[in-house]
């Protein structure tokens, strides 16, 4: 048998022995079989068996190409194993190995790189503190691009603080580029700084003598960082991934600027002082994966070994203006953790956003600790100091690793009990012709084998920017599709969207709950529901229009095309009050129909253009389903207030008339807007009508 040289013995033991403890707990936890700790693992398998079956970037055979997956490098590694044959759990082994083996080159490559730095001694303190690291872990086996991203930003600190060649460091750089946008970042940073110091070596007379990569060799990685971008242009027509503009909160239809730095400020002061400070302590014992329980991810004072080892020699590169390493990787940090804070500021998933920047806190922590020995000095106990601080925080993060290795187990089974669970049954059940709509895009998709519709916009098109405006504009959406092309069925949480509030579910077929959730998204079973469509189209006109009299233009609250068609805007009640919503009510009276529309809850600032005819008198229609009271301007002049006293919980229609002398010889401009003096109000409004006599 041939034995593993020396210097690889110790990671390669440490990535075994982790692998082993992980891949036992998701096996006993999931009933024997390979299944991915989260259903987003499944989103890359799909993409990448649609890919190996000659249909690529579509998530389905015949879909139109889109950019749900993150990870270009993920993807292409992933699509060679499809093509070999590899179908099924399968899938979870491929990346399951690929992860060990990933953690084993990473362990390596930050021994050899911490022993260049502060010594051996050091350098095994911190091989042991980045392999009892439970999140690490997780992220090496959640069959994610996470290990990618952590090899990737570990061998380019490795060849950028090393004489590495040029070509080790542009394929380093190259790789992490590619994996994921924060690892982007950081080659832009690297970018800013190469441009930073060739500007100052021109006013120093061209002293260019620095640790930095040439601009030849940083070209490598800006072509790999800007490609998925380009491929999202040329493929879906915008820049912007769909991953990203379905989770990001840039994106959603409430928020704003002063909402970004609000949100974004307080989710990064929690991210620096509970998860890296480990201040945050949550001694439920529930392992919720999406509730920011982050007090066992890294001991206490970790961050603070981390700015000791990272900042005083980032000072030190600014101070003699020639930044370097340490400068370029303490922006990084701090930037890429305030941009992330800000575009997702969501704990999903043990904060797997924040996780691409974990290797260099452990890197740092270590150096920090080595710095503070240093401080102290060989004869006054500086090693002692090192040992004990070093294999304190090991022995704190090993419970993180114990807990994290029981978390894995469970988030496993999650998927396995409830996602792959589902996903059999529809192929099991459902006809070759159903469409199904989901929440979840992974797994259900990848081994229910029918088409799917995902409304969170995703992998799907159509569903991105109406989801974000919340479940009416969704509705709206779904509703307009071709009959053909409408769900068949829904497989989704009933709290998702509340798409039953407009009559969308039919009796339930099936109901998938978990006794204690630990990475689901919802506490409710996942359900899968047929479509009923029988109330489409019933909200599409009013009631009753008042003898002679017509309508001439409508526009559809929450229809994104009928808003965009006449120019709406409008003003919001602010976050915490949903977008839109879509409900199936009745009216009034006996034997009043019932009918479904999606709408808006509004604070006014209302504005359209309607068409109507020159010079004739209109009537404005409303439909709501409670109390509003509005200013009412046309083509800039008032025209009076519109009291309308609708009972709540059901649906009403109200009219108000606008004299010829206001319409004017074109499209109208209505303005509707709620009195100051009555403060801070919302109402509904599902549907407008422009009503004239003929």
């Amino acid at each position: 048998m041939t034995k593993l040289p020396k210097r690889i013995e110790l990671p390669v033991a440490l990535a075994l022995a982790t692998s082993v403890a992980f891949g036992a707990s998701g096996l006993l936890h999931a009933r024997g079989e390979w299944t991915a700790p989260l259903d987003d693992a499944y989103i890359y398998f799909q993409y990448a068996r649609t890919f190996a079956a000659g249909d690529p970037f579509s998530y389905q055979p015949g879909d139109p190409p889109t950019t749900g997956a993150t990870s270009l490098l993920h993807l292409i590694l992933l699509v060679p194993w499809f093509l070999a044959g590899v179908r099924g759990p399968a899938a979870v082994f491929v990346t399951f190995a690929g992860g060990a083996i990933a953690l084993a080159a990473t362990l390596w490559l930050l021994r050899e790189l911490l022993e260049r730095r502060a010594g051996r001694e050091v350098a095994l303190w911190g091989t042991l503190l980045y392999a009892a690291s439970g999140p690490i872990a997780w992220g090496a086996f959640s069959g994610m691009e996470l290990p990618l991203v952590h090899l990737c930003f570990v061998g380019s600190c490795h060849a950028l603080l090393t004489a590495a060649s040029a070509r080790r460091r542009a394929l380093w750089l190259g790789g992490l580029a590619l994996a994921r946008p924060e690892g982007f970042l950081f080659v832009l940073a690297l970018i800013g700084a190469r441009l930073g110091l060739d500007l100052l070596a021109r006013g120093r007379g061209g002293d260019t003598a620095d640790d930095l990569p040439s601009a030849r060799v940083l070209a490598l990685p800006v072509l790999a960082g800007v490609l998925p971008f380009v491929l999202s242009l040329a493929l879906t027509g915008t820049l912007s991934l769909q991953s990203m503009r379905a989770k990001a909160l840039l994106f959603e239809g409430t928020t704003t600027l002063g909402e970004l730095v609000a949100r974004g400020g307080d989710f990064f002061a929690f991210v620096v002082k509970g998860l890296f400070a480990g201040a945050e302590a949550d001694p439920s014992g529930s392992l919720s994966a999406n509730r920011g329980q982050v007090g066992f991810f890294f001991p206490p004072l970790a961050f603070a070994l981390f700015a000791l080892g990272i900042l005083p020699d980032a000072a030190e590169e600014a101070r003699r203006r020639r930044p370097a390493f340490f400068l370029v990787a303490a922006l990084w940090f701090f930037g890429g953790l305030l941009l992330t804070a800000a575009l997702l500021p969501y704990s999903s998933h043990w904060n797997r956003y924040e996780m691409p920047f974990f290797p260099l806190f452990l890197i740092g922590a270590t150096l920090g600790a080595a710095r503070l020995s240093a401080w102290v000095g060989a004869e006054r106990g500086g090693l002692a100091l090192l040992r004990g601080v070093l294999a304190l925080f090991v022995a704190y993060s090993l419970v993180g690793w114990a807990v994290f290795a029981v978390g894995f187990g469970r988030n496993a089974r999650d998927i396995h009990d409830q996602h792959a669970t589902a996903g059999r049954w529809i192929a099991r059940n459902l006809p070759p012709t159903a469409r199904v709509a989901v929440n979840d895009a992974g797994a259900l998709a990848y081994f229910g084998e029918r088409p799917i519709v995902d409304l969170l916009g995703l992998v799907s098109r159509g569903p991105t920017d109406p989801v974000n405006e919340g479940a009416g504009a969704l509705y709206e959406y779904l509703e307009a599709l071709p009959p053909a092309g409408r769900p068949t069925h829904f497989a989704v949480y009933p709290d998702w969207f509340r798409l039953g509030d407009a009559g969308l579910y039919g009796p339930p077929l099936l109901a998938m709950p978990l006794f204690r959730p630990s990475i689901a998204g919802s506490p409710l079973p996942l359900t899968i529901y047929p479509a009923d469509w029988s109330l489409a189209g019933s909200g599409d006109g009013p009631l009753a229009i008042p003898p002679g009299w017509r309508a001439v233009d409508a526009l559809d609250v929450a229809d994104l095309a009928s808003e965009a068609r006449h120019r709406y805007r409008f003003r919001r009640p602010g976050p915490g009050f949903p977008e839109s919503e879509a409900l199936a009510l009745s009216y009034s009276g006996e034997g009043a129909p019932r009918v479904a529309d999606g709408g808006r809850l509004l604070a006014g600032g209302e504005r359209f253009r309607a068409n109507v005819g020159p010079g004739a008198e209109a009537l404005l229609m409303a439909r709501t389903d409670g109390p509003f009271v509005l200013d009412v301007r046309v083509n800039g002049r008032a025209v009076g207030a519109w009291t309308f006293n609708a009972p709540v919980g059901v649906f009403s229609e109200g009219a108000y008339p606008i004299p010829a002398e206001f319409v004017g010889t074109g499209p109208i401009e209505v303005r509707l807007d709620t009195p100051a003096v009555l403060g801070q109000r919302s109402y509904k409004i599902f549907h407008y009508w422009i009503c004239q006599r003929g």
